[in-house]
C-alpha cells in the first residue's frame, strides 16, 4: 500500500471523529522537528496522541465545506474593460522564461 493510501486512511478515520485538521497540523509539526521519522508513523503518532488528549472535535471538521471552483465563469476575459484593467500586467504567454 503506497504511503499516500495509508496517510489517507488515517485522516478518514481522524475525520470520521473530527480530528482531521488538528491530525495534519500535529503531523507536520513532528515532521519539522523530526524529519526522519516516516510520514505515516507521524501522521499515526499525531491521531494517537489527540485521540488521547482531545476531548471535543475541532469545528474546521463539523461542517463539510463547499468548494466554488467557478467564481469566474462569469466573467468575459475578452471584454475591452477586463483587457483595459489589466493591461498592465506582463503576459506570461508572451515570455520565453518565467
Amino acid at each position: 500500500m503506497s504511503e499516500n493510501i495509508e496517510i489517507q486512511k488515517v485522516l478518514d478515520e481522524a475525520a470520521s471523529v473530527g480530528l482531521r485538521s488538528r491530525t495534519i497540523e500535529a503531523a507536520y509539526n513532528i515532521l519539522q522537528r523530526s524529519p526522519d521519522i516516516d510520514r505515516v508513523q507521524a501522521y499515526n503518532m499525531a491521531f494517537n496522541m489527540l485521540l488521547q488528549n482531545t476531548d471535543e472535535p475541532d469545528e474546521r471538521d463539523l461542517e463539510p465545506v463547499s468548494y466554488v471552483d467557478n467564481e469566474d465563469d462569469d466573467v468575459d476575459l475578452e471584454s475591452e474593460d477586463v483587457k483595459e484593467r489589466f493591461s498592465h500586467l506582463d503576459d506570461i504567454d508572451d515570455e520565453d522564461e518565467l
